[in-house]
């Protein structure tokens, strides 16, 4: 997910059977999570769900990295391990 940028509302219907089940996720602050993550697995240009998965898991990765205040605070070579670490997670894709 991507937390740096400016989040936008937007309304979407579904289906009574669909809204409960993720109902049952938003108790766990999770429902908008999964439906950001499903519309950006769908617009992507890849729609295998593994390939999906697996950058999502690095973008993932890389905003809980750049989270981590003492990771940002950490320089080597004049680059903040935060930087760093994000950089050569990147280079995964």
């Amino acid at each position: 997910m991507e937390t740096a940028k400016r989040m936008i509302p937007y309304q979407v219907y579904l289906t009574e059977s669909t809204y409960a089940a993720l109902k049952k996720h938003a108790k766990r602050r999770q429902a908008s999570t999964i439906v950001r993550a499903a519309i950006d697995m769908i617009l992507t240009e890849d729609h295998e769900p593994y390939t999906a998965g697996y950058k999502q898991g690095l973008k993932d990765a890389i905003n809980v990295i750049q989270s981590q205040e003492v990771l940002k605070d950490l320089s080597y070579k004049g680059k903040s391990l935060a930087d760093g670490l994000a950089s050569n997670i990147k280079e995964l894709e």
